[in-house]
């Protein structure tokens, strides 16, 4: 029975050891070059195994800038309405890091490649009835940002942004700073809020900037370019304020 019951345990832990085998021996072959060769479904399958790869439409793949060789590749589901305003994707993460140290003068494209973690997580869009506009873009809400919270931000900058293109009297505080002193500012704080890319959310955070966990910022522009900080606060009493902060962010 001693036997019988090894040979058991040592069965069960091949089969959990295989499938991580079998994928470190399918990643060998990729790169950031190739990855960007491969169609959606056969990308997700091999960074996620078919299982956790249904359902997925698209992808877009990121090259961190200040770490060649290191990257992730988002996976997008359908949207779904989360309430009446807002809209969610359903995404999955595939985090990748170099497969050893590549050799000085190694092009980053070719560089072998394994994922080291995959997470699933919500991006969040203000969307009424989930009507996406051209270039719609869906925020990823930072670990300490609560659904709700996140969601109440994005309420807060529509509303913000609304009383901004109007006449009236702004009910808030409203304030616009340039961390590059490059003139950003110079159209007046109320007609760069009342136009500011709301479609462009990409981050909402309680840890970067002027962000708490409790009320936090969002961050909008397009990934790895100059970008906007949205910090609104107890919005809907009399100390409520708006805050915009732009950050320049050289080419490459």
């Amino acid at each position: 029975m001693g036997i019988s019951r090894s040979l058991v345990r040592l069965a069960v832990a091949l089969l959990l050891v295989a499938p991580a085998l079998a994928i470190a021996q399918k990643m060998d072959a990729l790169t950031f070059d190739s990855i960007r060769q491969l169609p959606t479904a056969e990308l997700a399958d091999r960074l996620l195994g078919s299982r956790r790869a249904e359902g997925i439409r698209r992808h877009e793949l990121y090259e961190h800038r200040r770490t060649p060789g290191e990257g992730h590749v988002i996976f997008y589901r359908d949207t779904t309405a989360v309430d009446r305003d807002v809209c969610a994707y359903s995404t999955t993460f595939a985090y990748l890091d170099p497969d050893g140290a590549p050799e000085p003068g190694t092009d980053p494209g070719r560089v072998p490649l394994f994922v080291i973690s995959i997470a699933d997580e919500e991006l969040l869009a203000y969307a009424p009835g989930c009507r996406t506009v051209a270039g719609q873009g869906f925020a990823i809400v930072n670990p300490g940002v609560d659904r709700d919270g996140a969601i109440a931000a994005l309420r807060n900058l529509a509303a913000a942004r609304a009383a901004a293109a109007g006449s009236r009297s702004l009910p808030f505080a409203l304030s616009c700073g340039d961390s590059g002193g490059g003139g950003a500012c110079a159209r007046g704080d109320r007609a760069i809020l009342a136009a500011i890319p709301s479609e462009q959310a990409w981050l909402i955070t309680g840890e970067d900037g002027a962000g708490s966990p409790d009320q936090p910022s969002i961050i909008l522009g397009r990934r790895g370019e100059s970008y906007w900080e949205v910090h609104i606060a107890d919005f809907g009493t009399p100390r409520a304020r708006v805050s915009l902060i732009w950050t320049a962010i050289a080419p490459r």
